[in-house]
C-alpha cells in the first residue's frame, strides 16, 4: 500500500456528532491523497459505530474510554499517522478539498511547514446562545494567494519578547490548522517522547516546530475550516470560561503528578497555559537558553490584565500568585518598575479600544490588530459540510502559486 500524501489527525472525546461530521466532510472529497487517523476518548461507542459501518481503507481510529488526558488522546491520533504530511484538526473542524494540493505542492517545493493567513471561523448552533442559534461563519471575502516566507527563530523570539500572548499572530509554524512534514514531528518525537506535551498541544507543538523547520511559509488562502461548538476551547474562550484555578484546568485530567512549570501563577487561564506549555517545549527540546527572551513583566502583567477584564473577583489568589512568581524570578527594583509601567499601559489600552475578546486584546495591545477587509458574516449556518460547500463555491480549490 502506498504512503498517503496527507494526514489529517483527530482527537476526539465526547463530541460524537461533530467527529462524525468531520470524518464525512472529508470523505465526501473522494482524495485518496488522504487519510484520518481518529484517536477516540469518548464515554460511547457512537464514533466507533459509525466508522465500522464506513469500514473505509482511509480511516485510521483507535478506541478507549478509559481514563485518558487530551494531550495522551493527541499523541495517540498522531501515532496513528502514516501520512508524508500532517494537519491536525479538531473534532468540530474539517479541512476544505483543497488540503491535501497544498501538501502537494510543500512537497514539489521542498516545504516543511504551511499556515493560513486567512482563516475561516466557523461557530456551530449554540442552543443557550440567541445570537449563535443557527450557526455563524467568519470568512473572507477574497483572497490573494500570495505566499510569504517566515523567520522561525526571529518570530519565536519576538514572541517572547511581546509576553507570550496570541501567538496566532506571529506565523509560527503549527501543526494545529497547518501542514507540516511528518518527519519533523517524528524528530520531536524522537527528541521529547512525544509529539504533543505541556498542557497546550497547539503551543507546545508551534514551539517545537519552530525551533526544529528552517522553511516556514503561510498563504492568503484557506484550506481547513476552524470550527467551534458549544464544548470547544475556543467557545470557552469566547464565552470567558477559561478562568479559575489552574486544578480545575480539563488539560490536566489524569495527569497526576504533572509538574507546572516555575515562575507560572498556578491559576487556570489562556496565557497561563500557553507559557507554561512553551516553557515545556523550551526545555524537552534542549533550548532553555531561549527562556531568557521571555519578557516576564510584561507577561505578568498580561495576566493581570487577563482577570481585570474577565475575572475580577479572582484578583486576590492572582496577587498572591504574582508575588510568588516575581519571587522566583528573583524580580528587582528595575522589573518591578516594568511591570507595574506595563500594567498601566494596559489599562489604557482597554480603555482606549474597549475590546473584550481575550485574542482581539491580545492583538490590540501589541499593535497587531489586522482584520482583513472584506470579512462576511454568514448566519444559517446548521453545520460544518454547509460551511464547505460555501467556501467551495468562493475560493478556487485548484489554484496554487508559483513560489
Amino acid at each position: 500500500m502506498s504512503i498517503p500524501l496527507l494526514s489529517v489527525v483527530i482527537a476526539t472525546k465526547d463530541r460524537e456528532q461533530y467527529c462524525i461530521a468531520a470524518i464525512d466532510s472529508i470523505l465526501s472529497y473522494k482524495d485518496e491523497r488522504i487519510e484520518i487517523t481518529v484517536a477516540d476518548n469518548s464515554a460511547t461507542t457512537k464514533v466507533k459505530d459509525y466508522v465500522a459501518t464506513l469500514n473505509h481503507p482511509a480511516v485510521k481510529y483507535t478506541f478507549d474510554n478509559g481514563p485518558v488526558s487530551s494531550i495522551a488522546n493527541f499523541n495517540k491520533a498522531m501515532d496513528l499517522a502514516t501520512g508524508e504530511y500532517v494537519v491536525f484538526i479538531g473534532d468540530d473542524d474539517t479541512i476544505l478539498p483543497n488540503c491535501a494540493n497544498w501538501a502537494q505542492w510543500m512537497k514539489d517545493h521542498n516545504i516543511e511547514s504551511l499556515s493560513s493567513s486567512s482563516t475561516v471561523n466557523y461557530i456551530w448552533p449554540i442552543a443557550d446562545n440567541p445570537k449563535l442559534l443557527t450557526g455563524e461563519l467568519l470568512v473572507p471575502e477574497s483572497f490573494t494567494f500570495k505566499v510569504t516566507e517566515h523567520d522561525n527563530a526571529a518570530n519565536l523570539k519576538r514572541f517572547m519578547a511581546d509576553g507570550t500572548v496570541a501567538y496566532q499572530a506571529y506565523n509560527l509554524s503549527k501543526v494545529y490548522h497547518g501542514i507540516v512534514k511528518k518527519a519533523v514531528m517524528d524528530k520531536i518525537k524522537a527528541q521529547t517522547g512525544h509529539y504533543f506535551g505541556g498542557v497546550s498541544p497547539d503551543l507546545y507543538s508551534a514551539a517545537a516546530l519552530s525551533i526544529n523547520i528552517k522553511n516556514n511559509y503561510s498563504v492568503d488562502a484557506p484550506f481547513s475550516v476552524l470550527g467551534a461548538c458549544q464544548a470547544s476551547t475556543t467557545y470557552g474562550v469566547i464565552a470567558k470560561q477559561h478562568v479559575g484555578h489552574i486544578k480545575d484546568a480539563p488539560h490536566l485530567r489524569h495527569r497526576d503528578g504533572y509538574q507546572i512549570e516555575g515562575a507560572i501563577p498556578k491559576i487556570y487561564s489562556a496565557y497561563v497555559v500557553w507559557t507554561e506549555s512553551l516553557l515545556k517545549s523550551l526545555k524537552e527540546n534542549n533550548r532553555e537558553d531561549l527562556i531568557n527572551d521571555i519578557n516576564f513583566p510584561l507577561y505578568y502583567a498580561h495576566i493581570n490584565d487577563e482577570f481585570m477584564v474577565m475575572d475580577k473577583q479572582f484578583l486576590g489568589t492572582l496577587s498572591k500568585e504574582l508575588e510568588s512568581c516575581f519571587k522566583d524570578r528573583n524580580f528587582g527594583p528595575e522589573e518591578m518598575k516594568a511591570f507595574e509601567g506595563y500594567k498601566k499601559h494596559l489599562n489604557y489600552i482597554n480603555q482606549k479600544h474597549k475590546v473584550k475578546s481575550l485574542i482581539l486584546r491580545s492583538l490590540q495591545k501589541l499593535g497587531l490588530m489586522k482584520r482583513k477587509s472584506g470579512a462576511a458574516t454568514i448566519k444559517n449556518m446548521p453545520d460544518i459540510r454547509d460551511v464547505v460547500a460555501f467556501v467551495d463555491k468562493q475560493v478556487d480549490m485548484a489554484k496554487l502559486p508559483q513560489l
